[in-house]
């Protein structure tokens, strides 16, 4: 019999940074550092006017055509270790800039259209010179079209022609595809289909162009860079004999035998990481703020999280539900919390006075009183987060379940009526993407697991009997399940519901049907259709009520369901049967 793999928690590698500036260096030692950025950004602007000529051969084969560094290894500052480090940096900036660009392209064929009409006469005044003996004139008559929209369908060979978009057409072989599954779908349509398969390939080869044509030269304002103790003798040193300041950044200036060396202090926060538990042999980033600060980026080995030895149950976890409505969080157990509204109402106002010509035509001023708002906004939320999570510790819960959100294609033009901004604008101000990680980030700290689940339909499943349906919500504040009647706060229900979900896939351990879970118990939701999750948590989630106990594989000694535990103020009575 084998013995039992044991599970080792990986090694985090986190990154830190150190300091200098004009006030504590030489300011000649230091003008010349500055200098050398300059020169630096002019060569990554050179770099990317070469990538953005042969953008064709970049998109076909990053990978040799990063074999072209040799071609800027004339410049006087940068030896061929850093230069290709550069150069591999800008190509990588235009294949995800293209990467990006294809994910947000929609494929689909055309399934129709449909027209709305208007449904009773539309007057309008009438204008200056204009008569009207009823005093308005007839702008719109009943019947007359008043908006047309396409049908928009996803079939198979729309997924063949996504798929196609991320391949080099020239040397794309679908037989030695290391995806077995989409390998066997591919192949059936070339065998069996091959007219649909050339009319496929055709129609990604001429997104691929439209994409390429579309894409913008890609400027740096920065001279920023990478470098290695070795390669470029670049590195941070100690000096324990100076009373005032210990370490110190060795930058070299040129290379070859004209190399020379300049010494710029470094300052640091103790209280964060001290530069003898860094990484000095390995490769750090070089860069400048304001041309007034040079910085160091320097990496660390963080010791491994350790969590309480507990096991995930009701009572030692809450559920997280996040909006922006009416609060921005609330938790399963009732608590909410809400961010300042005139605040952000005060902030709402003075980023459109900012951004009023428009965010790329902004001033170097404008920009900058834009990034300090947002870092105002930024810890707002955090300090808040704080306090949720200290008041959350405090009566011993260890385990946090909140939705996976992703709200960078959310588009709306519903406004809130409050602060009169739309709400996709209100999400993006409030960074609402990056709540989870920031919850993530101060709950590890304080020994505490964060859960994520995927948040489809947790406002519109019933915590009681789990039914899912859209007219479960009334109204955006409420909560009325059709099935069995269990009403409540809206966001609180949302909030039981992603607790619950969590709940009954670590009950099933292997068996999770929604979770996978890391080596730290932490889960993360499977990557699946909507409409998968939908059936998965009406039939198969939550096991059939028995007697007073699941059934196998959850084990005896609990509830007959995880919605049992539901905080009683989110429980109503169900609505007597009519006769």
């Amino acid at each position: 019999m084998s013995k039992p793999k044991k599970t080792r928690c990986p090694v985090e590698v986190r990154a830190t940074r150190l300091t200098s500036n004009i006030r504590v260096a030489n300011p000649q030692k230091f003008g010349q550092a500055m200098r050398l950025f300059d020169r630096v950004a002019a060569l990554k602007n050179r770099m990317s006017a070469y990538c953005f000529d042969h953008l064709r051969d970049l998109i076909a084969d990053p990978y040799a055509f990063k074999a072209q560094y040799k071609a800027f290894n004339d410049n006087a500052d940068l030896n061929a270790w850093e230069t290709q480090a550069l150069f591999h940096d800008v190509v990588d900036f235009y294949v995800n800039s293209f990467q990006q660009r294809l994910e947000r392209k929609q494929i689909f064929v055309q399934g129709g259209w449909k027209a709305t009409r208007y449904q009773k006469n539309v007057y309008r005044k009438p204008k200056a010179g204009e008569y009207a003996e009823t005093g308005s004139v007839l702008a719109h008559a009943k019947g007359d079209p008043k908006s047309f929209e396409l049908v928009r369908r996803k079939t198979h060979m729309t997924g063949i022609v996504k798929y196609l978009c991320y391949m080099n057409q020239d040397t794309f072989d679908p037989e030695r595809m290391a995806n077995t599954a989409m390998q066997a779908v591919l192949l059936f349509c070339r065998h069996y289909h091959p007219l649909r398969w050339q009319r496929a390939c055709r129609v990604a080869q001429a997104i691929q162009d439209r994409m390429i044509g579309g894409m913008k030269l890609i400027h740096f304002t920065t001279g920023s860079h990478r470098r290695h103790p070795v390669e470029s003798k670049s590195l941070v040193i100690e000096d324990p004999g100076n009373g005032k300041y210990r370490w110190w950044y060795q930058l070299r200036l040129g290379k070859g035998k004209g190399a020379e060396f300049v010494h710029l202090p470094l300052l640091f926060n103790a209280q964060r990481k001290k530069p003898e538990d860094l990484r000095l042999d390995a490769a750090h980033v070089c860069y400048v703020r304001n041309g007034k600060q040079f910085m160091v980026g320097a990496t660390y080995e963080a010791p491994p999280l350790a969590f309480p030895p507990t096991e995930i149950n009701a009572d030692t976890s809450v559920g997280i539900d996040v909006n922006t409505k009416n609060n921005l969080m609330a938790l399963s157990t009732g608590k909410v919390y809400d961010y300042d509204r005139s605040a952000v109402g005060a902030l709402i106002l003075l980023v459109n006075k900012i951004t009023r010509n428009g965010t790329p035509n902004m001033t170097f001023r404008e920009r900058a009183r834009w990034e300090k708002l947002c870092r105002v906004n930024e810890w707002q939320i955090k300090r808040l987060i704080h306090d949720m999570l200290d008041a959350l510790q405090a009566v011993g819960v260890t385990d946090l379940m909140v939705e996976d959100l992703d709200m960078r294609g959310d588009a709306t033009f519903l406004e809130h009526h409050a602060l009169k901004i739309k709400y996709s604008r209100l999400l993006r101000l409030l960074r609402l993407s990056h709540l989870k990680d920031w919850i993530g980030s101060q709950a590890e700290k304080r020994g505490m697991r964060l859960h994520r689940t995927d948040p489809a339909y947790t406002s519109q499943e019933c915590p009681e009997c789990h039914f899912v349906d859209r007219g479960n919500r009334p109204a955006q504040e409420t909560f009325e399940c059709l099935a069995c009647g269990c009403a409540g706060p809206a966001d609180t229900v949302a909030a039981c519901n992603t607790q619950f979900r969590v709940l009954a896939d670590v009950l099933r351990g292997k068996n999770a049907l929604l979770h996978t879970f890391d080596v730290y118990g932490r889960a993360v939701p499977k990557p699946m259709p909507r409409l998968r999750i939908k059936g998965i948590v009406e039939r198969k989630l939550y096991p059939p009520a028995s007697p007073g106990h699941f059934t196998e594989p959850l084990g005896p000694g609990s509830t007959n369901k995880v919605g049992a535990k539901t905080p009683a103020f989110v429980k109503a009575e169900a609505p007597p049967q009519s006769l």
